[in-house]
């Protein structure tokens, strides 16, 4: 384990680098800013290390960075639309009924918490072992935000071999709204490639199609007989060739997808390099991104990446939640908001 500096933003604040594990073998990087994994280093089959989730590699370029490159996610994780949270209409009197205005960030949405979202912010180091580091984050209740002051912990722990485990927890002192998520960017390959040629196993029979604003809609679809159909592993271009209308719609794969499962519900593997990441999650929706716009968003930055270079699987609560029909996921003040994820890598 190490703590370093890993530069200072142009208002004084010093931003930190902790690595867990074994820096000569299987290691994580992350950073206070954003609670973001800059690196996970992981073994191919000639046991060579690279690492396998996209970067910058400058501070400069991640304060810039609208791609949420690695990033903790929050407080709501996807879009909301037109930027409105409705009424809490829950029967209990003891929560006031309430509406929040939030930041349209992306046409009529708001997107990833915003602008100020919770991958902008730095957070501060809680506790750090050989294996593992906690990350904690205090948002205050502000105009324009959902109600509550919410105090947040992000844990990334080094379980066993090869395994990363990322859980978040979130407690608050108002009735509120959290969906929280991480947003790496996979690339087994270890390479600057297309994840197309990647094969892909995801234990989803429906997804959710979007609008015009990709907001999901409110009935699922089942994946059978659409290029959504993960449930047998197939390669993601054969997927992304495809000319689904919903695929041409948001350039590729960006939906949420409902899991049918917990353990083992994704199996991610590069035929070239060998590795791969099998993913168990305690969320009921993961949202799988194919990194359609990663060439335009990292235009900016002094390393640049290509369209589809990696893909997110972002596990959480269904975008736009609170405005869908039974929503009923809101976060009590004498409850924790829970998340938790892990990725088991290995050799084919």
């Amino acid at each position: 384990m190490s703590i370093i500096d890993y530069g200072t933003t142009e208002t004084g604040d010093s931003i930190k680098e902790i690595t867990i594990g074994d820096r000569k073998g299987f290691h994580v990087k992350v950073i206070t800013l954003g609670a973001t994994i800059t690196d996970i280093h992981t073994k191919d089959l000639h046991g060579c290390y690279e690492n396998i989730v996209l970067g910058y590699d400058t501070l400069e370029d991640y304060l810039k960075d609208c791609a949420y490159m690695g990033a903790t996610i929050g407080r709501t994780a996807g879009r909301i639309n037109s930027g409105e949270q409705l009424k809490d209409t829950s029967v209990s009197t003891k929560i006031r009924d309430w509406t929040a205005k939030l930041e349209k960030n992306q046409g009529p949405n708001h997107l990833h918490g915003g602008s100020n979202g919770f991958h902008h912010r730095i957070w501060t180091i809680d506790d750090v072992k050989e294996n593992q580091v906690t990350l904690s984050l205090v948002d205050g209740f502000k105009e324009g935000s959902l109600p509550g002051n919410l105090t947040v912990k992000a844990k990334f722990e080094i379980t066993k071999e090869q395994t990363l485990s990322v859980s978040y927890t979130a407690t608050t002192d108002e009735c509120t709204y959290v969906n929280l998520t991480n947003h790496s960017y996979f690339n087994l390959s270890g390479k600057q490639c297309s994840v197309g040629g990647h094969d892909l196993k995801v234990a989803a029979s429906y997804f959710a199609s979007t609008d015009e604003f990709q907001i999901p809609l409110e009935d699922l679809c089942e994946v059978k007989g659409t290029p959504f159909d993960f449930t047998e592993k197939k390669s993601i271009t054969s997927a992304l060739n495809d000319d689904h209308s919903q695929l041409r719609l948001a350039g590729g794969i960006d939906h949420p997808f409902k899991l049918d499962q917990m353990d083992a519900c994704i199996v991610y593997s590069d035929t070239l390099s060998k590795r791969k990441m099998t993913i168990s999650a305690d969320q009921e929706y993961v949202v799988i991104y194919t990194g359609n716009f990663l060439d335009e968003a990292s235009f900016h930055a002094e390393k640049h990446f290509i369209k589809h270079q990696g893909i997110c699987f972002e596990t959480q609560d269904i975008p736009n939640a609170p405005n869908r029909k039974g929503f009923n996921r809101l976060l009590y003040p004498e409850k924790t908001y829970h998340n938790e994820v892990s990725y088991t890598f290995s050799v084919e």
